[in-house]
């Protein structure tokens, strides 16, 4: 029986984006493993369709000692395994694999490898395209395949002379579009009153893990500024991460304790998006956030900051307002526009609708498929 191999820095991103593709592999008849740092116990998200979990000792920062571990633990694996396809996601897990496989691949394996958002970017800092660059153009030699899901990052592999055999654009990792009900002022009432929010509240969602990267401090700042003139507002930041005590620090000084709600990591963000306003990115760097599809598909309007993944999701003034990476003036005018319109949010909602079928798992899993028959 054909083996395929998918890895990750940890084991929630395969659970949370690529399920349908491990159900893929099932399907045509391959055994499915999966090699990755076991964050369960932290994320309870349940993973089916595969045959066997290999536990590797991965680190998000690239210098950690662990990652050395890391790589030896995938030369072991590789040894006892001998597998047909290695699909290999973010960073530091697609760079040791890629390493490890380069043996392997002479005798026919074949490595794909998709990037989330490459680290370096437009406005990215220098030492992102001294190191990252370098890394990745490096990489690329010891990859068949190489995907990327957002336009600035797939010219950037073309015109930059990436070795990758393959280089190819995919909106995504695709979201299913029938988990997210298109909102209407019946739901959105039934939710509030679930979830014990008051009806005349203006509320914005941002989903996102709490972080420097995701930038929520934009957002509460601007959130001191707005309440002045939208005193109905009510920000909900859902997610946990290494700033959650400096932003709750925050949320105190400003006295914004009754207007910014932190509700932690939440399973239920399809109802959350139903009860809300509109929906919230400040990110610094995205790849292409699903938070933002997610909102789509929910036919809400979207306050995003100017970065690559963002930009590709939201168009000024159509589907909603695209502010600079740190300007909390113009979060705020746009918070306080948003407020005072029904009929525009009512058009960013619907033109989001009009958007976002390109981004559904539908659409994207007849795209990953062609990719895939190359190689099976």
């Amino acid at each position: 029986m054909k083996k395929i191999l998918f890895t990750a820095t940890l084991r929630s991103h395969i659970g949370q984006f690529h399920q349908p593709y491990l159900k893929f592999f099932k399907n045509v008849g391959y055994e499915v493993h999966i090699a990755a740092k076991d964050n369960s116990n932290q994320k309870k998200i349940k993973i089916g369709h595969y045959d066997q979990f290999h536990p590797i000792c991965y680190e998000r920062l690239p210098l950690k000692r662990e990652n050395i571990k890391a790589y030896f633990q995938m030369k072991n694996l590789l040894k006892q395994h001998q597998y047909d396809i290695i699909h290999c996601h973010t960073p530091v897990a697609a760079a040791i694999t890629r390493l490890v496989s380069r043996p392997y691949r002479k005798k026919g394996l074949k490595v794909i490898y998709t990037a989330h958002g490459f680290h370096f970017f437009q406005g990215a800092p220098r030492k992102n395209w001294l190191v990252y660059y370098s890394i990745e153009k490096f990489l690329s030699h010891f990859t068949d395949c190489l995907i990327t899901i957002n336009q600035e990052d797939y010219r950037c592999a073309l015109n930059n002379g990436f070795s990758a055999k393959s280089i190819n654009f995919i909106n995504g990792v695709g979201v299913d579009l029938k988990e997210f009900d298109l909102r209407t002022e019946e739901k959105k009432k039934a939710l509030r009153k679930q979830y014990q929010y008051d009806n005349d509240e203006f509320i914005l969602l941002y989903a996102a893990n709490l972080s420097y990267r995701k930038h929520q401090d934009l957002i509460i700042k601007a959130a001191a500024r707005a309440r002045n003139q939208v005193s109905n507002l009510k920000i909900i930041l859902a997610g946990t991460g290494d700033r959650e005590e400096e932003y709750r620090s925050m949320i105190k000084d400003f006295k914004l304790e009754n207007t910014v709600e932190m509700i932690g990591y939440v399973r239920e963000i399809p109802k959350y998006m139903g009860l809300a306003d509109g929906v919230v990115s400040t990110a610094r760097q995205e790849g292409l956030p699903i938070n933002i599809v997610e909102a789509m598909a929910t036919g809400l309007p979207i306050i995003a900051t100017d970065c690559r993944g963002n930009r590709s999701l939201v168009k000024d003034n159509i589907n909603g307002f695209i502010v600079g990476i740190d300007d909390i003036e113009g979060m705020t005018q746009a918070i306080i526009k948003l407020s005072k319109s029904e009929g525009l949010r009512r058009r960013f909602g619907e033109e989001s609708i009009n958007l976002v079928e390109k981004y559904s798992l539908r659409s994207v899993q007849k795209e990953m498929a062609k990719i895939y028959y190359r190689y099976i």
